[in-house]
Parts: structure tokens; C-alpha cells; sequence
């Protein structure tokens, strides 16, 4: 009999199980506490009946079932209890991974389980997460061939020798060493051709490298599926929840070894990252959290600013309010003759009880963290036993010790019990000071002085001070104190990233405060002002240690972060804004990324107020260009609809659904008309502010790209506040469109979750849908903290934001549509997958990608069919479209042309559907390409010609306009400066609205390029823009002759200067004939695209001298050849005749010299010699020469002008330059 691995022997009429399993006659029978059935017993249960020397169930085939019944009620039943089967190993194993307590399973050692499980009597307990799957492994747990045969044949001393390699052999090695045919053949049976590609997965890899393989997606969930045989939906959702366990783990492994890993270069990675891309850094997590965190401070900053407004009107219309809402402030009930205002006051204090409880849940949560409990216990204690000690001077100053220390820890209690006090009487204030809140206040330095004499004397009341110089000299220490403190300085603390006040801190209020300590630092003793400041203030500090405990949590979660007392080196404490210890270190970088993550888009301002205030100048102005070019342009509102309409639409979302409230939401930011907006009733008044805060709260509104790039360049200083006010109506308006389609898809989103996860309670399906719109729906927070500061500097082109976001909402959509069909959904929200309805995720998956794939289908073909009708065709399109600007060439345009087809219109319909950045995005998703790999989709959007501030800057400073004109002809350095800089401001600021009004005068007196009903079209989205291929062409030839002749003029100019050695100056002749070639080849497809469109040899070789084309290049374009630039310097005849001898015999000489080599040449030098004895005969000197080039009417005009016309009209004729036709001409001038 072949000896079976230790701890296992063979009957003779049944196998021996290990201890606690038996077979019995008719059945075979589980272990104790165990039954198959669909209830999961115990942990204790389960310990009990198969014992910790069962490991992870594959102690045989009947422990590999009962386990994978047990834990995974469903799965090992389903299974069943097959001998040899790799899907009982692997359900085993997971089983048993639980059963030892851990919390994060491994796939790898899961699927080594399973693979082992095929060899009778397999045993897989010593396979760990950094061993490989091999042979020896294998051979190791059936030892030296088990009682039913080798399923694998392996040797023992094979098995020693192949674990040495670290490695699970290929198929070919487990044929060559005992039987593929055994494995794959009698084991598998029929399924092998399903599932050798998916073993193929596994094979050669460690466990560790399996886990890493399923983290990054390389094995995917149906090879999962197939290989561990799962059957039924609760054992698909199980195996799921597995998966996405081992993702984390995996991901939270990778990132503990980056946090410890020290390389010089992922060093200098990790910094730059931090800087430009902090996300990339700490994950996208954190990077919401602080975004999470500008909103709720924002939600409660903006309900109270609006219920301010609310009181203050109130009151300037009826004085007798103040007191009614004092009183309400004060704890009473609100007074029925103050109406709707009521409403704003119930929603006052119904968030502030809200978060009047959440402070006391920091508060409490943070003393327990502390052991404040205890340690307030054990000070007592030890006072107490102090006290019953005789009285020393020792003992005394012990107990006084112990006092202060007692103090301190009941302060947090003794606040606890004041702030439900407050609750409860529904009395809370804060009182406060401009000086803690206005980072403008100035406090004045004659009420300052009044402060600290009322200081000192209190300080010698107290008898705290003996003297009053020294009582002076410590008051003047306090108000320092306080300035140091002061909202300005904060303000400039936080831009350096300091910590704001710890929640105690912040929330204890000094007692006793002096009337002239109170007028010093400007109390606010506004009734709304306090309203306003009581909410905010709460609110931030709320939010502010929420989202600290928050983010700390998930960088160690992560393994971006470690617990202090680790003292792994190289790291620094982690400092988040609410200043309170968060007992974690950091890599610098992971800290850095946090600061700029509070701070992003923040943009550095100089302390010296003349840089600060041209900053400011030029912010100002960029913002002020966009404003007058957008948000003052009609045809970009219309724009605007369409592309909402669009968006939602491709989430398979009803625009209309839900349109109606939305409208009126975004409308009542408006504050003459929330009122009109608002429902009448006060449940419903209530309903709808909290609504229009939740908006607010969860990032719905105030997010459009465009809005939102203008508005962040007007929060600067003294230009950009003077400019804001004005904008900011026009701002509003122009993002109506946007919220009102994120708050229709934002409800749409919270439908679909209450349908794919119904245990979510309300507040976290508002959170998820919001999550999901700020992905999908362009969102000015997640842009990129750098594409925002290049759009604020005007660097980039204005809309460039615009597109580098369209592309991430595009991603987002595909990878959401991607995760539901596959059942991952909400994994990245954080939500239990487990706990899903998998059929609702996958119909709404399927819904989304049929809804977005029609829309990119619909569009593409209706613009296709429009320009097929409009005379566009295969052969023609590519030539037309190259033949248009630059900034639209490249766009799905919409085209018709004229009946000859040499000129036409078109519309750039990209606004609407970018066909090819969406499908570009979409695709990277679906293959799991990272979003970062299309980022070389945008560099024709980033380099551009930048803003439209920095456009018309250059065009000005060139002298050129669009279309390359000059901008001013006039010679006088200051007329033409002031004509260059006229052209700047109107190009520049000139309001979109007013160039339509511009076109449609034009249209109506029958001039221009449009027609009315296309400038009417312009206004409803459909912007026409008319072109002629031939001027098109002319231009873009002109800039290739210009670029051509500076590449052969940067040669010649170092040939001619003669300073370079021969390879130097052969490398520079390389490349400037590379260029002049590449240059010259544009003019050649600039002539093929006019000949693919209808336009004649006549034709096109006027556009290229027009261009300015030589006339030897014209004929190289035709022929399609061009020839090199000449490496020496060619003379020209009149060169070579300048260089001939003086006197006539001697030239004559010389030119019959040359005629016995070049009969040609010799024949153009005859022809200028006689040339020259013809003109010197009549006198003409090299004026006259100039004149013969002019035509008939120029040489009249310029006869006539002379001061002795009829003197130079005699001369003239003699040296024959004033023909017949120029003396008619004379004559009728003169006439």
C-alpha cells in the first residue's frame, strides 16, 4: 500500500478521516454540529466540529464540502461533494481563512487550496500568501502516491526539487511529472476546454501574485466564477464580497511599501505629484473628503447668510421684529405676527440642533479616545487618598497638581452638559467678533488703547498685577495675542497651511469681556449677522473635524499613514485642520498633498500690493474676457441646454423628470425670487430651503465649469471686487441650465440606489447620487488644481477646462456602466456590495449603455447625414475640413456647401456631442485603461492660442489680427500703438451680444457673410460660420512659405556668417531643410485639398502666388516635387554682371569667355549689358528704372504730381517710360 501523508491511513472498508469525521454505511456522515442545510451555524459550531488542525478544509473531500456548507451556506452545497473538485479547495479555504479569524481573504491561497484539493487526501494548511503554486507543494500534501493513485505522479524527491524553483509548473510540466491527463483529463473531465485558459491565469504565479493579479483586474470575477464553480445568486454575492475584499487588501498592502519605500526617484515623483496632482497622492477618497468638507461649511454658511438677509429686510421694514427675533433667539417660541419668516427661523434652529448634536458626539467620542473617563477617575481617587494623608507642604502642592489636572479633564464633560443645556433650552449664540471673522477688519488703535488700560485695571482688581505698568505691559501681551489670532492672520496661517483652533478650543468662550475689549474687536451685535455667524461658524467647525476624522481614517486604512509610536523614519505628524493630534505620521508628500487639497486652486498672491495689485489687474481681466465672451453671448446659453439635455440623456435619465423643481430651485438663488419659487405652506417653505441647502451641501449646484472658472478669477482684490458684483448676476444665470440638470440626474441617481441597494438609509442615497453626478456631470472642485490655475492665468484656451473635464465625466459613465454590468457597483462608494440587487444593477447598466452608445451613434449619424446632403463626400470631407481654421478642423462639424463647392458653412457641433473625446474616454474605461493615459487627447486643447485675453494680447503686439492683417499701418510710434491697444481692449472685452447684434445688421442690409435666418439659427445654439477654400487656403500656404523661408534663411544666414565648423554647420543645414521640405509639403496638400475641391489649375496657381509662392516652388507643387535648399549661395545674372570687368571691350571679353561653357548664361549677361548702353544713352538713372516697373496709372498719377508736370512728361517720354497710354492718362488727370 502507497503511504499516505502524515496524520492519514486506509481502512479496510473505508478511508480513515481525520479526527471527528467518519463514514457511516448508507451515508456519509458530517462532522459534529454540522448538517447540510442552508443556515450558517456558529463560529464556535464550526471550531468545534472540525478543529483548527482542519486548517482551510481540505483535510479532505467531506471537510471541503461541510465547511463550504457551513460558512458559505449555498456555495458548498451547490458544489457538492465531489471528490478531486477544485471548487470545494477554493470554498474551503475561504471558509477556513474566516474560521481562523481573517479579516482579509486571499484568492491566491484560496486557488492553491483548490489545485492541491485534486490530490487524494490533498492537504493545503502549509500553503502561505508568499509561497508559489508548484509542483512540490502539491506533491508535498499526496507525499509518495496516494492509496487511489498519483493524480499528479509525483516523486517525493521531484516534488523537493521543483519547490525550489518557487514556481506552479505549466501544463506541460505537470504532463512530464505524472499526468496531466490524471488532472486535466479524469479530475476536470469535460470541462477542460472551458477552463484551461482560465488555469492558465494561476499558472506559474504565487498566491500573493494571484491576489495582485485579481486586485489589478488581470483575473477577473467569471474566471473566479469558473474556477471555483459557484452556483446561485447568494453564492455569486458572496464570491463577490470576497473579491473586493481582496482588492482592498491588496491595494493597502501596495501602498504601506510606498510609504516605507525611500527610492530617490518615486521620492521625486511622489513630490511633484503632490503639487501638481495631490490626489494621485492620497486617492481619490481623501481627495472627496476635503471637497466633502468646502460643501458642508458651505451649506451651513450659505442657509445662514440667506435666513441674514431674510431678518435684516425684516427688520429695516418693521423695527418691532429685532425684538420678536431676539426673543426667539433667547429660547421662545417664534412669534405668529413675523409669518413667513417664521419658516427661515424653524430651519435656524432645527439644523442648529443638529449640529449642536453632533459636536456633543466629537465632544463625547473624543473624551472616550482620550480615556478621559479613567484617567478623571484615577485623579480623583488619588486626591481623595492624599486628603486622608497628614498635610505636608509636599502633600499640599501634590494636591494642587492633581487639582488643575482634574480641572482640565472635567472641562470636556463640564462643556458636554453646557451645550445640552443650551439645547434643550434651545437658546444657543455665539458671540462674535469681526476681528475673529472679517479677515478685511482693521481694529483701531485708539480703541485699542482704551482696551488695554480697561485690561489693566481688571488685572489689578484681581489682584493679578501689582503695578499698573506691569498690568499694562501684560494687557498689551493679551491683545497681541488676539491680533496673532485675528481672522487676517489666520487667513495667512491656513495659506501656509497651518492648523486652525482644536474643537475645545474653539468652543470655549473667554468670560467677562470688557465693553472697551468688545468695541476693539468690533462685536457683532447685528440680530442677523448673528443668526448668520452662529450657523457658519457651528457649521465649519462640524464639518471640519468630521472630515479630519474622516481623512485619517482613510489615509491608514490605506497605509498612507501610521500610528505615531511606529517610529518608522523619514515621516513627519499628520496636521489636518482642525488642529486637534491625530496620533498618525506621514511621508511629507502625503502631507503636502493634504494641505493643497484644503487649498486647492488657491492661487499665490504677492504680499507687495503693487505685484498683488497687477495680479489682480490681470485676473480681473481674464475672467472679465470670458464673462463678456460667454455669460454676455446668447447663443452659449442655448449652447448650454443642449449640452445638459445631452448629458443626461446619455445617462438613460429623462431630461423632464423632476425639471420642473428644479427650475424653481435654481431660480430662488436669485433672491428676488425665492419667495415667487418657493411652495406655499410652511412644511412645504421648510422643505424647500432644506432641499436647496441639501444642494449645496452635496455639491449640486454652483459646479459649472465654465461659471465657476469666470467667478474663481474675480475673488482676487480691488479690480476683481469691483467687477464681480456685475458678473455674478449674468454667473448665475448662465449655470440655471446646469444645476437645473444636475438636480433632475442627482434625484434620478437617488432612484436607481434605492433600488440597487434598499437597506441605504436616506442621507447616504442622497451622498451616493451626489458622488455619482459629481463624476459624471462636469464638476469645477475635481478639476485638476493645475488645468485651474493655467486657465486662471489665461495660459490656456478658455474652454480647455471645459474639455479636460468633459473627458473625466465620460470615463466616469463608462466605468459605472461597466461595474454594473458586472455586478461591482457602489465597491468604489463604499458600499456592501453583498448586499445588492444584482439584476436591478445589471438592467441599469444595460439601460445606461444603451442610452449613451445611441446618443454617440444618433448624433454621428445626423450629422453625417446632414453634411452628406449638404454636398459633403468620401472624397471631398478630409479636404474640407483641413482646409478650415485650426480651432475647428479638427471638430465634428456640421458642413454644407456651395453649388460649386468651392465655399460654404458649417457649424461645430462638438459643443453638443464630442464624438471623439467621449468615445475616447468611454473606451479607456471599458478596457480599464487609467483615466491619465488621454491626456495626449487634450494637448491641441491646452496649446492652444490661450485666453482670449492673452489672443488678443499677442495679435496686438504682432500687429496682425486673425486673419493676418495688420492692425495699424501708421507710422507715428504713439498713433500706432493707441490703434494696437484700441484693437486689444475691443477684442478682448467686446460682449458676444454684441457681435450678434453686429451679424444680424449686417444680414439685414444684405452684407456680411450670414443671412438672417443663419444669425437667428446662431442664437439657438446653431453657430454659422461661412468660409471660401480658396482664401482659407491662401493663408495657411502663406504661413508655410513664411515658415519655409525662416528655415532656409536660418542656413544661409550661419553659411554666410562663416563662424561654425563644417558639422556643425551641416547639422544646422539637416535641419533646416527638413523643415523647409516638411513646410513646402503643406503648400503641396493645401494645393491637393483645393483640387479635390472642384478648383482648377488656373485657380490654385493663383492662390499660391498669392501666398506669395515662388514660381519655381509652384511648379515643384504641381509636379510634386521640391528640391533641397542650395548648400552653396547661387549668383544671379545681375550678381555675375556686377562682377564682370569695368569697360565695355573688357565685359564683352569676359562674357564671350564664359560663352565657350554656358551659352546661356552668356546670352542673359549680352542682353543686360545692352540694356545698360540703351539706358545710359537716354539717361535714365536708377529712379527711372524703378518707375518702368510701375503700371500706366501709377506712372500717370505720379507725372501729374510732380511740381513741373508737363517738364517731366517731356522727359519721360524721351527716355520712353511715359507711353501713349500714360500721356492719355496725363491728359484726362489733368483735365
Amino acid at each position: 500500500m502507497a503511504e499516505l501523508p502524515e496524520g492519514f491511513s486506509i481502512a479496510e472498508d473505508t478511508e480513515e478521516l481525520p479526527e471527528g469525521f467518519s463514514v457511516s454505511e448508507d451515508s456519509t456522515k458530517l462532522p459534529e454540529g454540522f448538517s447540510v442545510i442552508n443556515e450558517s451555524p456558529t463560529t464556535g459550531d464550526i471550531v468545534k466540529g472540525v478543529g483548527a488542525e482542519i486548517g482551510i478544509g481540505v483535510g479532505g473531500q467531506l471537510a471541503g464540502t461541510a465547511i463550504g456548507t457551513a460558512i458559505l451556506p449555498g456555495i458548498g452545497t451547490g458544489i457538492g461533494y465531489v471528490v478531486g473538485s477544485v471548487g470545494s479547495g477554493i470554498t474551503g479555504s475561504i471558509a477556513a481563512q474566516k474560521i481562523e479569524g481573517q479579516d482579509d481573504i486571499s484568492w491566491g491561497r484560496a486557488i492553491a487550496a483548490g489545485l492541491i484539493n485534486l490530490a487524494p487526501g490533498g492537504s493545503a494548511k502549509s500553503v502561505k500568501g508568499g509561497v508559489k503554486i508548484t509542483n512540490a507543494v502539491v506533491g508535498r500534501a499526496a507525499a509518495k502516491e496516494g492509496a487511489k493513485g498519483a493524480a499528479f505522479g509525483v516523486t517525493e524527491a521531484t516534488s523537493r526539487a521543483l519547490i525550489d524553483e518557487g514556481r506552479l509548473p505549466t501544463k506541460e510540466e505537470l504532463a512530464q511529472y505524472g499526468g496531466a491527463g490524471a488532472l486535466f483529463g479524469t479530475s476536470l473531465g469535460a470541462a477542460t476546454p472551458k477552463i484551461g485558459k482560465t488555469f492558465d491565469k494561476f499558472l506559474g504565479k504565487s498566491t500573493r501574485q494571484i491576489d495582485e493579479d485579481i486586485a489589478s483586474g488581470v483575473i477577473e470575477f467569471k474566471d473566479l466564477k469558473q474556477i471555483s464553480k459557484v452556483e446561485g445568486a447568494e453564492g455569486e454575492k458572496v464570491l463577490r464580497g470576497t473579491v473586493e475584499q481582496v482588492k482592498a487588501r491588496v491595494k493597502s498592502e501596495a501602498a504601506v511599501e510606498v510609504l516605507v519605500d525611500d527610492a530617490p526617484l518615486v521620492g521625486v515623483k511622489a513630490r511633484l505629484l503632490s503639487i501638481l496632482a495631490p490626489s494621485k497622492v492620497v486617492g481619490k477618497e481623501a481627495r472627496n473628503e476635503a471637497l466633502r468638507f468646502k460643501k458642508l461649511a458651505a451649506a451651513d454658511e450659505e442657509l445662514g447668510s440667506k435666513i441674514e438677509k431674510k431678518v435684516s429686510a425684516a427688520i429695516a421694514k418693521d423695527a418691532s421684529v429685532e425684538a420678536k427675533v431676539e426673543k426667539f433667539l433667547a429660547g421662545g417660541d417664534i412669534d405668529p405676527s413675523l409669518g413667513r419668516l417664521g419658516d427661515e427661523l424653524t430651519v435656524y434652529r432645527n439644523r442648529l440642533d443638529e449640529l449642536q448634536g453632533e459636536v456633543i458626539q466629537q465632544l463625547e467620542v473624543d473624551h472616550m479616545a482620550n480615556l478621559g473617563p479613567e484617567k478623571l477617575a484615577k485623579v480623583t481617587d488619588k486626591i481623595l487618598k492624599l486628603k486622608g494623608v497628614a498635610e505636608t507642604k509636599s502633600i499640599r502642592k501634590e494636591i494642587s497638581k492633581l487639582a488643575k489636572q482634574k480641572e482640565g479633564l472635567e472641562a470636556t464633560p463640564n462643556l458636554i452638559r453646557k451645550i445640552k443645556k443650551s439645547r434643550e433650552d434651545q437658546n444657543f449664540t455665539r458671540r462674535e467678533y469681526k476681528m475673529f471673522t472679517d479677515s478685511e477688519f482693521v481694529p483701531s488703535a485708539k480703541l485699542r488703547g482704551a482696551a488695554v488700560e480697561e485690561f489693566a485695571q481688571t488685572l489689578l482688581k484681581r489682584g493679578q498685577r501689582k503695578t499698573i505698568t506691569s498690568a499694562r505691559t501684560e494687557a498689551s501681551r493679551h491683545f497681541d495675542k488676539l491680533e496673532n489670532k485675528s481672522a487676517r492672520s489666520r487667513k495667512l496661517a491656513e495659506s501656509r497651511g497651518a492648523a486652525a483652533q482644536p474643537l475645545k478650543a474653539a468652543l470655549k468662550q473667554r468670560k467677562n469681556v470688557g465693553a472697551a475689549e468688545r468695541a476693539w474687536l468690533g462685536e457683532i451685535t447685528d440680530t442677523g449677522e448673528r443668526i448668520r455667524g452662529t450657523l457658519s461658524g457651528v457649521g465649519k467647525m462640524v464639518a471640519r473635524n468630521k472630515t479630519d476624522a474622516n481623512i485619517a481614517t482613510i489615509l491608514q486604512k490605506n497605509g498612507l499613514a501610521v500610528p505615531s509610536e511606529s517610529k518608522v523614519e523619514g515621516l513627519m505628524e499628520l496636521r489636518l485642520k482642525s488642529g486637534e493630534p491625530t496620533g498618525l505620521h506621514v511621508k511629507p508628500e502625503v502631507q503636502a498633498s493634504i494641505n493643497r487639497i484644503y487649498l486647492d486652486g488657491a492661487q499665490a498672491r504677492s504680499s507687495n500690493p503693487i505685484i498683488g495689485g497687477v495680479q489682480d489687474l490681470y485676473s480681473s481681466a481674464v475672467g472679465l474676457s470670458k464673462a463678456t465672451k460667454v455669460l454676455l453671448n446668447p447663443p452659449s446659453y442655448a449652447v448650454q441646454f443642449y449640452g445638459n439635455t445631452m448629458n443626461l440623456l446619455g445617462m438613460g435619465v429623462n431630461p423632464l423628470g423632476g425639471a420642473g423643481r428644479g427650475i424653481r430651485l435654481a431660480l430662488a438663488e436669485f433672491g428676488g425670487l425665492d419667495y415667487i419659487m418657493s411652495p406655499s405652506g410652511s412644511e412645504a417653505r421648510q422643505a424647500f430651503l432644506k432641499e436647496m441647502n441639501d444642494m449645496t451641501k452635496y455639491g449640486i449646484k454652483g459646479e459649472n465649469i465654465l461659471e465657476s472658472d469666470i467667478r474663481d478669477a474675480f475673488e482676487r482684490g480691488l479690480f476683481s471686487k469691483a467687477i464681480e458684483k456685475p458678473v455674478g448676476f449674468f454667473g448665475k444665470a448662465y449655470a440655471v441650465p446646469d444645476t437645473v440638470g444636475r438636480y433632475v440626474g442627482w434625484k434620478a441617481q437617488q432612484e436607481t440606489l434605492k433600488k440597487i441597494y434598499p437597506h441605504l438609509d436616506d442621507e447616504s442615497v442622497k451622498r451616493l447620487g451626489a458622488e455619482i453626478i459629481n463624476d459624471t456631470y462636469q464638476n469645477y472642485d475635481r478639476l485638476s488644481g493645475t488645468v485651474k490655475s493655467l486657465s486662471r492665468s489665461g495660459i490656456i484656451p478658455q474652454f480647455a477646462s471645459f474639455t479636460a473635464e468633459f473627458i473625466r465625466n465620460q470615463y466616469n459613465q463608462a466605468k459605472i456602466i461597466k461595474q454594473m454590468l458586472g455586478g461591482t457597483f457602489g465597491a468604489d462608494l463604499g458600499v456592501d456590495i453583498g448586499e445588492a440587487n444584482l439584476t436591478a444593477m445589471r438592467l441599469e447598466g444595460a439601460k445606461r449603455m444603451t442610452a449613451l452608445t445611441t446618443i454617440y451613434a444618433g448624433t454621428a449619424a445626423a450629422i453625417d447625414a446632414l453634411n452628406a446632403d449638404g454636398g459633403v463626400t468620401d472624397e471631398n470631407k478630409d479636404a474640407i475640413q483641413d482646409s478650415l481654421p485650426s480651432w475647428d478642423n479638427h471638430k465634428k462639424l456640421a458642413i454644407r456647401m456651395s453649388e460649386d463647392g468651392k465655399s460654404g458653412s458649417y457649424a461645430n457641433m462638438s459643443y453638443v456631442a464630442p464624438q471623439a473625446l467621449g468615445m475616447a474616454a468611454f473606451d479607456a474605461a471599458m478596457s480599464d485603461t487609467p483615466l491619465d493615459n488621454l491626456r495626449g487627447m487634450l494637448v491641441e486643447e491646452f496649446f492652444g492660442e490661450g485666453s482670449f485675453v492673452n489672443r488678443g494680447l499677442m495679435e496686438a503686439v504682432n500687429n496682425r489680427n486673425d486673419r493676418g492683417n495688420k492692425i495699424s499701418y501708421n507710422e507715428n510710434d504713439l498713433i500706432n500703438a493707441k490703434e494696437r491697444l484700441g484693437y486689444f481692449i475691443k477684442e478682448t472685452f467686446r460682449p458676444g451680444i454684441s457681435r450678434e447684434i453686429d451679424k444680424m445688421d449686417e444680414a439685414a442690409r444684405g452684407v456680411g457673410d450670414l443671412t438672417v435666418s443663419q444669425v437667428l439659427a446662431r442664437q439657438v445654439g446653431y453657430r454659422i460660420n461661412t468660409f471660401n477654400l480658396a482664401e482659407n487656403n491662401k493663408f495657411m500656404q502663406m504661413e508655410s512659405v513664411d515658415n519655409a523661408n525662416g528655415s532656409k534663411r536660418e542656413y544661409t544666414s550661419e553659411r554666410d556668417r562663416g563662424n561654425l565648423r563644417p558639422e556643425d554647420l551641416e547639422a544646422v543645414y539637416q535641419n533646416a531643410n527638413k523643415s523647409y521640405l516638411a513646410n513646402m509639403q503643406q503648400v503641396r496638400k493645401s494645393d491637393d485639398n483645393l483640387k479635390k475641391t472642384n478648383h482648377t489649375l488656373d485657380e490654385r496657381i493663383q492662390v499660391m502666388k498669392d501666398a506669395g509662392v515662388s514660381s519655381k516652388n509652384i511648379l515643384a507643387t504641381i509636379n510634386g516635387k521640391y528640391s533641397d535648399i542650395p548648400r552653396v549661395a547661387l549668383e544671379s545674372t545681375s550678381d555675375i554682371y556686377d562682377s564682370l570687368p569695368t569697360g565695355a571691350a573688357e565685359k564683352r571679353k569676359a562674357i564671350l569667355e564664359i560663352r565657350k561653357t554656358d551659352r546661356a548664361l552668356s546670352q542673359r549677361l549680352e542682353q543686360t549689358m545692352k540694356r545698360e548702353i540703351r539706358d545710359e544713352r537716354r539717361g535714365i538713372t536708377p529712379i527711372d528704372s524703378l518707375m518702368k516697373n510701375l503700371d500706366v496709372a501709377e506712372r500717370a498719377r505720379l507725372i501729374v504730381s510732380h511740381p513741373n508736370p508737363q517738364g517731366y512728361l517731356r522727359e519721360m517720354r524721351q527716355k520712353g517710360i511715359a507711353t501713349d497710354k500714360v500721356v492719355e492718362l496725363v491728359r484726362l488727370m489733368s483735365e
